[in-house]
């Protein structure tokens, strides 16, 4: 991809440098580039102020951006001062995507200053340009960075930080193929202008890298006697550092942008304010310096007016309850609560309030009540019913402008919903979510086979198997038509699991042909790779272990050839000590199982003994994986008929594992009880589910199914223990789950 990176720089401030490459990014997007703007003006960043009628996080609080990704690339190299592990952040994981008013091929991604949290000025502070050049190879580092946004964008366009830092030299000597340099006609800024001129000229010979274009764009001439003398007086400094202008004069004149009194009063986007085809306008000053960037004709395009006005409304100084709304992020859960619920009352109480507010806090209430769950049912209940009811009509009101929050809104509802038992609602909004997420930019597909999962998901829970593969096998393919090495690290990490949940479902069907080829097409996936990301490790073991399973089932006589291969792969990928002992975990709990099933009982106690390594539960309950393998080992009891080693096992499982009941640990108690008529697994499982916060409700269903199985096997004399289980579950009351999907 041709791409081009322009740098804005100015030597003093308030010469509308970032107001001029945040509407010349504007002028490309609109007409089919692709644009990444860069805010480097690190110690005093602003660039988003300009952006935040489109930007999801406008005020910085939440999003990452250059300052993380500099000191992320530091603590791996160091190792932190905790000597703690510190993950690589993949640049495009910082990339924030506005949403435009507009359809078309161009798009416009903004990657900011960094999160604007306390710590922010720490950073910037603790930062020697020197010493990251000198000792850490800061300009491989960024020279890496910019041939990634070289081959995902055609224009990348910098905006630097004024003056003569070391970050600024950066910004102007290192990276940019062009500079344009924003000045105001007077002496020290067109003095000081010149030299920095002639220093980038001069550092580039001097390092033996081309020269870079050189332009000075005069901003805020006003019509007055003296700026042809300070006209002159720029052309006497610089005629000689750019050459490449054969009359400087006429070029700084073509270049001139006017002084528009309302630029001063806040950040705000030409579009907002002026038409296009209105000659002499800040729009059409923009749109011509674009086009000289572009090296082609950039024309203004037409935008409904009404539609702009709605974006324009969401800027925290038209409703100053939009930037409270973006700090609550950062306040406790009490007192975040308090607040929604006090606008929430506003809202219902209010006749004429702005859909812009009501969308905003609508997506904000839903989300808190996820995160709220089940420590404050009722709170997060009405938040979750009133915050979506807000989301409606906001969306009812601008489908266009809101589509991508709404999206987001009916996945937070569909999460809540199927924490609360209410699959089939959560299945509709699951389902809508998934149709609106359709945007043409480069983030939103890997957002659409997320969302899929959830979908998928909901469909098996309410549907079945059979109708949710389909949504299975869409979700794959989904991630097969991703560019997974230009997203995070976090998408390579879901396309695995794609892969692996696809194959659980052919399992599932028992479809193990097809189940099998899904899983070799994701371990080749994995063994192309020449290191896999940390966050990608545990799904690569997962597989590896679905791998073993379904390759004994279907080969159960190449059974030892097959625990080779998937140890000499695991060994060859796998660098993580906990990832490797689930493995083997998994894989000694699956050769015992192929033991089983051959009758060979003594084998099958020899595979699963390395799993006796500790006799304190309490330190087993640390390991991943422990509940598989205290299940293991009561299957292998109950086939040896050692019922009294088996409820030992069951009771282990029960007292210290810190998950839920699984369907697996519900068949080996009815069949322990079958065997001994004793239900006192069941008994120690119910009570300690049941505790002050009362039981989710799907493991109160199951639970209660397991009751109703057990009073028909168990003798009269133990159905009152039973029937008491029973009345204890129902005073417990259901409660929404604590398991969810990730949004």
């Amino acid at each position: 991809m041709k791409s081009k990176v322009t740098t804005f720089y100015s030597y003093k401030g308030g010469s509308g440098r970032s107001m001029a490459m945040a509407n010349v990014a504007w002028a490309l997007a609109t007409n089919g580039e692709k644009v990444l703007t860069i805010d480097w003006d690190l110690e005093a960043p602003g660039l988003h102020r300009y952006f935040h009628p489109f930007l999801e996080d406008p005020s910085q609080v939440q999003s990452l951006g250059l300052m993380d990704y500099v000191w992320s690339y530091i603590g791996q190299l160091t190792g932190g001062n905790a000597g703690r592990d510190f993950d690589a952040i993949d640049p495009a994981s910082l990339v924030q995507e506005l949403q435009l008013p507009f359809e078309g091929t161009g798009c416009l991604h903004f990657i900011g200053a960094g999160v604007q949290d306390d710590n922010y000025s720490d950073k910037v502070g603790g930062l020697d340009w020197g010493t990251f050049y000198g000792r850490f190879g800061g300009e491989s580092f960024l020279n890496s960075f910019m041939d990634w946004a070289r081959s995902n964008y055609t224009h990348i366009l910098i905006d630097s930080r004024t003056g003569v830092a070391d970050s600024a030299g950066v910004c102007t000597m290192q990276l940019p193929d062009t500079v344009v340099m924003c000045t105001v006609y007077n002496r020290q800024s067109i003095e000081g202008t010149a030299a920095v001129a002639r220093s980038i000229a001069r550092n580039r010979r001097e390092r033996h890298r081309s020269d870079a274009d050189i332009w000075i764009v005069p901003s805020r001439v006003e019509d007055r006697n003296n700026v042809t003398a300070a006209r002159l007086h720029c052309v006497k400094l610089l005629k000689d550092t750019l050459r490449s202008e054969t009359n400087l004069a006429a070029q700084l004149r073509i270049s001139e942008i006017k002084h528009y009194p309302w630029c001063s009063f806040e950040e705000k986007l030409a579009v907002f304010e002026e038409l296009p085809g209105d000659n002499g306008s800040l729009l059409d000053a923009m749109h011509r310096l674009a086009s000289r960037i572009s090296a082609r004709t950039i024309s203004p395009i037409n935008i409904d007016s009404t539609l702009l006005t709605n974006y324009w409304r969401r800027a925290a100084f038209e409703d100053p309850r939009l930037a409270e709304l973006d700090a609550l992020s950062s306040a406790p859960d009490s007192e975040t609560v308090a607040k929604l619920v006090h606008w929430l009352d506003e809202a219902v109480t209010g006749e004429h309030d702005r859909q812009d507010w009501l969308g905003a806090l609508g997506l904000a209430c839903v989300r808190q009540a996820n995160v709220l769950g089940e420590i404050e049912g009722r709170a997060a209940e009405f938040l979750s019913d009133q915050g979506f009811e807000l989301a409606c009509i906001a969306y009812a009101h601008d489908r266009r402008g809101y589509r991508s929050r709404f999206a987001s809104a009916l996945q937070a509802r569909a999460d809540f919903l199927q924490r609360a038992g209410h699959l089939e609602e959560a299945l509709k909004h699951a389902r809508h979510a998934v149709k609106l997420i359709d945007a043409k930019s480069r983030i939103a597909p890997w957002r659409r086979a997320r969302a899929f999962e959830r979908f998928a998901e909901l469909t098996l829970a309410t549907r079945g198997p059979v109708e949710a593969l389909p949504l299975y096998k869409k979700m794959a393919s989904l991630f097969d038509g991703l560019d997974l090495q230009n997203l995070p690290a976090s998408a390579i990490n879901d396309a695995l699991r794609a892969q692996r949940l696809l194959a659980e479902q052919h399992v599932q069907l028992e479809d193990h042909i097809s189940a099998l080829a899904v899983v070799k097409k994701a371990l080749g996936e994995i063994q192309q790779q020449r290191r896999i990301h940390r966050r990608s490790i545990p799904e690569a073991a997962n597989l590896l272990g679905l791998y073993a399973e379904i390759s004994m089932l279907v080969f159960p006589e190449n059974s030892a050839n097959i625990l080779s291969e998937v140890r000499s792969i695991a060994e060859a990928v796998i660098d993580s000590r906990s990832s490797a002992a689930v493995l083997d975990r998994k894989l000694a709990i699956i050769e015992s199982g192929v033991h089983v099933r051959g009758n060979r009982m003594d084998d099958a106690l020899a595979a699963i003994a390395q799993l006796n390594r500790s006799n304190d539960p309490k330190a087993l309950a640390a390991e991943p994986q422990l509940d598989e393998t205290w299940e293991a080992q009561a299957v292998l009891s109950l086939s040896f008929q050692r019922y009294a080693e088996a409820q030992g096992f069951l009771t282990d499982r029960i007292r210290h594992s810190t998950r839920g009941p699984s369907p697996r640990l519900c068949e080996l108690i009815l069949e322990l009880i079958k065997h001994t008529g004793d239900p006192q697994p069941l008994y120690d499982l119910i009570l300690k589910r049941v505790g002050p916060g009362g039981i989710d409700v799907h493991e109160q269903t199951m639970l209660s199914q397991v009751l109703a199985r057990a009073m028909e096997i168990l003798q009269e004399d133990k159905r009152p223990v039973l029937q008491f289980l029973r009345e204890t579950l129902e005073r417990a009351g259901g409660r929404p789950s604590s398991s969810s999907v990730e949004a």
